[in-house]
């Protein structure tokens, strides 16, 4: 089902459409889970989230079906990169090299290991068939640029909560790109959560269960409530940023590749895991 990536060489991880990623995620949605939800008798709250690129795809999905979603979950999200020269160059020519050699991996790939401090992590990484590994192809590299292009200039139509974690030490994806967009969205319920020396595989690394308890307890607060919708006269999240820095918001504290929908108020975790209220406004009560 779905045309977002085949699986046969040479087109294994090719992405002739950004909205192929997107489209496919609301197919899964619209067609399986929620008509194996209504054939349950299941009606729970849907919270949908991404790791790495998954991220990007489940703000979209979000974007596309807000009234499908109690949350928005985004765990090391690929929302931007950092800027290196030749990524700049390779930006610069980037519809010309995707539309004349787009099968040519040009973009230089993640490191295996800045996947995870843990070795095993970083081996099941290698060993597993479904991970694409290598550089990407000019064309995915486009159209990807296209969905964090994209994003920049939607990202205020956000108003659903949001929970953010990132490791401080992940070199696969950009932390600094991740507080800048927090900063944008509508959503009055926003927690960025940093991990101290964290990499990229949070869910799998040496910090996951403390991870793991923080997403679990941010869902579980947010079951019971009304999606946080920004009224129109809300702060943007740059006020509210700014009134956390000066100590004037109220403190609060506080799964790879793929988006993934699953069915917090809670106090500060356990080891290096900060909690950041983004946007410290709660859900209201319906």
């Amino acid at each position: 089902m779905g045309l977002s990536e085949p699986l046969d060489d040479p087109s294994r991880a090719l992405v002739r459409r950004f909205s192929y990623l997107v489209d496919d995620a609301l197919l899964y949605l619209e067609k399986v889970l929620k008509p194996a939800l209504t054939a349950r008798g299941i009606n729970a709250p849907l919270f949908v989230g991404g790791n790495s690129l998954g991220g990007l795809i489940a703000s979209y999905v979000v974007l596309e079906r807000p009234d499908s979603f109690a949350g928005l979950i985004m765990q090391s999200p690929a929302i931007d990169v950092e800027w290196t020269p030749v990524l700049k160059v390779q930006a610069a020519l980037g519809n010309l090299l995707a539309a004349i050699v787009p099968r040519a991996k040009l973009v230089p790939a993640v490191r295996p290991e800045d996947m995870s401090q843990d070795p095993a992590v970083v081996k099941e990484y290698m060993e597993d068939p479904m991970i694409y590994k290598g550089n990407v192809r000019a064309l995915s590299g486009n159209e990807i640029l296209k969905g964090f292009r994209a994003l920049a200039a939607r990202r205020t139509e956000l108003k659903l909560p949001i929970f953010a974690i990132h490791g401080t030490s992940d070199r696969c994806t950009s932390l600094p790109a991740l507080r800048e967009m927090l900063k944008h969205v509508a959503s009055t319920d926003v927690t960025l959560e940093e991990v101290a020396g964290g990499y990229h595989e949070l869910l799998h690394g040496p910090e996951k269960e403390a991870v793991r308890k923080s997403i679990g307890d941010w869902i579980l607060a947010h079951a019971t409530v009304a999606p946080a919708a920004a009224a129109d006269e809300a702060p943007t999240g740059g006020e509210q940023a700014q009134k956390a820095s000066e100590g004037k918001a109220a403190p609060t504290a506080e799964p790879e590749g793929g988006s993934t929908v699953s069915a917090s108020a809670a106090g500060p975790t356990e080891g290096d895991a900060s909690a950041v209220p983004v946007k410290d406004t709660e859900a209201t009560v319906p």
